[in-house]
């Protein structure tokens, strides 16, 4: 319905009209911001796109398709792309390699499930379930391979495709995890590449993660690990061992690692194990 309005305001002089108003412009909106944060997270999976500038995002196309009738469809889409590039902006976007003026997106690779349990150090062991793959990606292809195999998995991720009752579409910073409920949480490339990326930047949010990164750690059963690539060094060296088990090796046998790659060259991979007492 939504498609067919926005066709016919498209062909037809004259504005959108009572035919857009109420549930057709606010399931409008619903899409469009749906697919502006999608891009957005393809463009800089870094962002943090919170519940606040999703709102600030939606305005912008309320505004918008109010301006279509007022100002038109010129004047409306640039005043929409400025607010756009302010709330990014605001976000931290707009940085990184550019190209002919336009930026370029952040590498974010998908990779075969038998690779992540690879690097993971999975491939030969028995994993206890419940399992939580944070980060899944929009495929969600290690939870399925998992569940193939007879496991009880489950996937998070801010982008799915397609709907299934274990995957669940939301960010990692939000997603109730619970207490002492998943046997193991597997994350590869996933909440600890974001976790050095804000380290880095010491830009505030490296501190809400290392918050995450505990309540991950009490989400899991006696015996349960977290198991994640790449290690989080200053963020391991603070466990207590008494409560810990903390078992952090180089990824050797991965397909992800190479000689000619020096920035795979010291890949590290670590699993913490919740101690039974």
């Amino acid at each position: 319905m939504v498609r067919a309005v926005l066709a016919d305001f498209l062909s037809v002089p004259g504005g959108l009209g009572p035919s857009f108003e109420g549930d057709a412009a606010a399931e409008a909106v619903d899409l469009a911001l749906e697919s502006c944060v999608e891009s957005l997270y393809k463009v800089d999976q870094y962002l943090q796109v919170d519940r606040e500038a999703q709102e600030r995002i939606a305005d912008s196309y309320r505004s918008f398709l109010a301006d279509l009738d007022k100002a038109g469809a010129a004047a409306a889409i640039v005043a929409h792309r400025r607010r756009l590039a302010s709330i990014v902006a605001s976000l931290g976007g707009g940085e990184g390699r550019r190209e002919g003026g336009r930026l370029m997106a952040k590498p974010c690779f998908f990779y075969e499930p038998l690779t992540q349990l690879s690097v993971l150090g999975l491939e030969d062991g028995a994993i206890l379930e419940p399992i939580l793959d944070l980060g899944c990606g929009p495929r969600a292809s290690l939870v399925s391979f998992l569940r193939g195999r007879g496991l009880e998995a489950y996937g998070v991720d801010r982008i799915i495709e397609g709907e299934a009752a274990w995957l669940l579409r939301a960010s990692w910073e939000e997603v109730e995890l619970g207490a002492g409920r998943w046997g193991t949480v597997i994350s590869h490339l996933a909440f600890s590449n974001h976790a050095i990326h804000h380290y880095l930047r010491r830009d505030g949010v490296d501190l809400a993660y290392a918050r995450r990164y505990m309540s991950i750690l009490s989400s899991l059963l006696p015996g349960g690990s977290f198991c994640y690539a790449p290690s989080l060094p200053f963020l391991e060296v603070h466990l207590d061992r008494g409560a810990w088990g903390v078992a952090s090796s180089p990824v050797t046998s991965s397909p992800l690692v190479t000689a000619s790659s020096p920035a795979t060259a010291g890949l590290r991979s670590t699993r913490v194990t919740k101690l039974e007492r």
